[in-house]
């Protein structure tokens, strides 16, 4: 079900990932629960999707590719390394957000699970805009959100709602689409 299913494969990602983004030294991923590298993973999966997504060229690179954050929690620190580094030749900047009318200028959303009761809401005013949402919570593909990572067990899922993208405008290549589960869904 989830991409993630060997500890092999989980722990030679993780290492990918912290080497790319410079978040920390060497770590044995298979060694340790999944709560102490999961926000790590994530992180590293935010950077391939800002690297293998296209956005319109109406829309790309106007000022990077902006990473915009709505809402509060903990994985934040984990993006602010992305700060500066460059994607598809446009250079990564991370902002804080206070409300989704603030998105116009986002390439990517990612939305805190503090923001879950207002998740309809906030998914219906980015309806229309070439913004790739991404979060982890609960059900977010399947409610019309395009990127979730879930986590079954000890694993991270990852699930995407082809038909938000599409709708959007955004194309992620099929290296990350055969990481995933696709999933049906509401278009955002």
């Amino acid at each position: 079900m989830g991409f993630l299913r060997s500890r092999k494969f989980l722990g030679f990602l993780l290492a990918l990932h912290l080497a790319v983004l410079g978040v920390c030294g060497p770590v044995r991923a298979q060694d340790q629960p999944l709560q102490l590298y999961e926000e790590k993973i994530k992180a590293g999966l935010l950077y391939n999707f800002l690297k293998y997504t296209s956005w319109p060229t109406d829309s790309a690179g106007k000022g990077g590719l902006r990473v915009c954050l709505l809402g509060d929690g903990p994985f934040d620190t984990y993006l602010y390394p992305l700060q500066g580094r460059m994607a598809q030749q446009y250079v990564i900047a991370i902002t804080k957000i206070a409300n989704a009318s603030e998105a116009g200028n986002c390439s990517l959303v990612y939305i805190h699970r503090d923001r879950e009761d207002s998740l309809p809401q906030i998914l219906q005013s980015l309806r229309g805009r070439h913004v790739l949402t991404v979060s982890d919570i609960d059900q977010f593909a399947a409610q019309g959100g395009m990127v979730e990572f879930g986590r079954e067990d000890q694993k991270i899922d990852l699930l995407i709602n082809k038909n938000a993208v599409d709708a959007a405008g955004l194309n992620i290549q099929a290296r990350l689409l055969k990481l995933a589960k696709l999933v049906p869904g509401r278009n955002g």
